[in-house]
C-alpha cells in the first residue's frame, strides 16, 4: 500500500491518479467502515481506479479536546496495516491541526479533486467535515456529482438491532465487555505498548481505551513470546506477570 502525507498528496499530478475513495477517521475500522471500503474496492475493480482512503494520524477530537478524549480503539500503525490488508491501494494521512480544521468542507473537496481524478466516493450518511463541520454527506454529493464523481452515501450498519459505531465499541471496551466489542469490530481488542513495558503501564502512558477496574484474561506478546495470563486494571493503569517486556496485550 502506498502511504502519502497530505502534503505529498498536494504535490501529486492529477492526471496520473484515478481514485475511488472513502474518507474518515476510521477509529476501529469496524464493520461500518468495512462496508465503505467494500464499496470502494468494488468500484476500483470494475472502474479502472485505485482504491484510496483518506484518514487521520490522530483523531481530531484528541487534538481539539485532549482532556476529554476517551482513547483510541485502533493504534495508527494497526489501522494502516488493516487498510492495506483490506485492499486499499493508497492511504493519505492527515496530521490534523487547528489550522487544518479551519478549512471549509468544499475547499477540502476541491483540493482532493485538484490532485487526483476522483471517480467515486463512499461516505456514511452521518459524515461531516470542514470548519465547524460545515459540510455533510448530502452537501458533498451535491458538490461532487456535477464534477462527474459518483457518490454513494451509505446508511449505518446494524447488528442485532443496534447501530455499530466507534462510540458504542469504546463503551463496551471501557465496560470490559470484549465479546460485544469484538462482535462489532470483527477482531480482538489489542492495546499496544510503545517501546515495551515491564510489569505494568500507567494510564497516562496509554493512548487507547482502557477497561474498567478488574482482572481480564489476555494474551501478552513481548520479548519472550506469546503468553496467556491476566491483565489487572485499576485506577493507576494495567499490571501483569510476564518474564520480559510486553509489547502488546490482546483481551480475550
Amino acid at each position: 500500500m502506498r502511504i502519502l502525507s497530505w502534503e505529498e498528496f498536494l504535490r501529486l499530478e492529477k492526471k496520473d491518479n484515478a481514485a475511488a475513495m472513502t474518507i474518515g477517521v476510521f477509529d476501529g475500522l469496524h464493520a461500518g467502515h468495512q462496508a465503505l471500503i467494500g464499496r470502494v474496492l468494488a468500484f476500483s475493480q470494475s472502474g479502472g481506479a485505485g482504491a484510496w482512503a483518506i484518514t487521520f494520524r490522530e483523531n481530531p477530537k484528541k487534538i481539539l479536546r485532549p482532556a476529554l478524549y476517551p482513547g483510541d480503539i485502533l493504534p495508527f500503525q494497526d489501522k494502516l496495516e488493516r487498510l492495506g490488508a483490506f485492499g486499499i491501494h493508497t492511504a493519505v494521512i492527515i496530521d490534523f491541526s487547528a489550522g487544518f480544521g479551519k478549512l471549509r468542507g468544499v475547499d477540502f473537496m476541491s483540493l482532493i479533486c485538484g490532485h487526483c481524478v476522483l471517480r467515486y466516493l463512499a461516505i456514511g450518511e452521518d459524515f461531516h467535515f470542514g470548519f465547524r463541520m460545515d459540510t455533510g454527506a448530502q452537501r458533498a454529493k451535491e458538490f461532487l456529482v456535477p464534477l462527474g464523481v459518483e457518490v454513494d452515501i451509505l446508511p449505518p450498519v446494524y447488528q442485532g438491532g443496534s447501530r455499530i459505531s466507534s462510540t458504542r465499541i469504546r463503551a463496551f471496551i471501557k465496560a470490559g465487555d470484549f465479546r460485544a466489542a469484538v462482535s462489532m469490530l470483527g477482531y480482538p481488542y489489542r492495546i499496544l505498548l510503545h517501546g515495551g513495558k515491564k510489569d505494568g503501564a500507567r494510564k497516562a502512558e496509554l493512548s487507547q481505551a482502557v477497561p474498567k477496574a478488574g482482572s481480564y484474561p489476555a494474551i501478552f506478546e513481548g520479548t519472550t513470546g506469546r503468553r496467556e495470563g491476566f491483565a489487572d486494571v485499576d485506577a493507576n493503569g494495567i499490571s501483569w506477570h510476564y518474564d520480559g517486556y510486553v509489547e502488546a496485550i490482546t483481551f480475550v
